[in-house]
């Protein structure tokens, strides 16, 4: 009985758990990351703020940092919601 049992389980069950975390956590790195440098970089802007020239290099690289975070995440996020629908 145990044999005709099992075979009526679906194989995708035991593993959809960890795509999920694996997507979830995805995104929250990705925006995290992102997050985390432009802070980073809005902060020191402050303190070099009497120079012009890198007051722009530091817009420009946290704006650089912003979309290739945000890139990776929409894509990562997506993904999961196609995952999440598919299922």
């Amino acid at each position: 009985m145990t044999a005709i049992k099992s075979a009526f389980i679906d194989p995708m069950a035991s593993v959809t758990a960890p795509i999920l975390t694996w997507l979830v956590a995805t995104v929250v790195a990705d925006l995290a990351i992102a997050l985390a440098l432009v802070c980073t970089l809005y902060r020191r802007k402050e303190l070099v703020s009497q120079v012009k020239q890198t007051e722009r290099m530091i817009k420009r690289v946290m704006f650089y940092a912003l979309s290739s975070g945000a890139i990776p995440s929409l894509f990562a996020m997506v993904t999961l919601f196609g995952y999440v629908y598919a299922s």
